[in-house]
């Protein structure tokens, strides 16, 4: 996460990744894709925690969520980030409305744009 965010302001953006990942989960044919840069750079450092990662998507939706690094038509044009923010507000979470900023790369990050998907044909249960 960027440097110079304030505590209230980290958890904020922790808690709206949270939500997105729920989301993910619930969706899982969906494509969704990170509503921000620092959101899917918290799901980057989620990530890299192995052990805890695929307990807690198993926990949240009952299968791995997968991060696919892609660029494409429907995340450069905004579809993405339109179906992510109606999937995020489905879930009935609360969600700082401040936060669902359009951000269809994650280019300052992973040099890729991002999205979930679980399309390696096994349901990872």
């Amino acid at each position: 996460m960027r440097r110079g965010n304030d505590r209230s302001a980290a958890l904020r953006l922790i808690d709206v990744t949270l939500v997105f990942l729920v989301a993910c989960a619930e969706n899982p044919t969906a494509e969704l894709s990170p509503v921000s840069t620092e959101s899917d750079e918290i799901w980057h450092d989620l990530i890299t925690h192995t052990t805890f990662y695929p307990t807690f998507c198993r926990t949240i939706g009952r299968r791995f969520i997968h991060h696919v690094p892609t660029v494409n038509d429907d995340i450069a044009s905004g579809r993405a980030h339109e179906r992510t923010v109606t999937a995020m507000r489905r879930t009935g979470l609360p969600i700082d409305e401040r936060l669902l900023v359009r951000a269809p790369t994650c280019l300052n990050t992973c040099n890729h744009a991002c999205h979930d998907a679980d399309s390696d044909g096994d349901d990872d249960k």
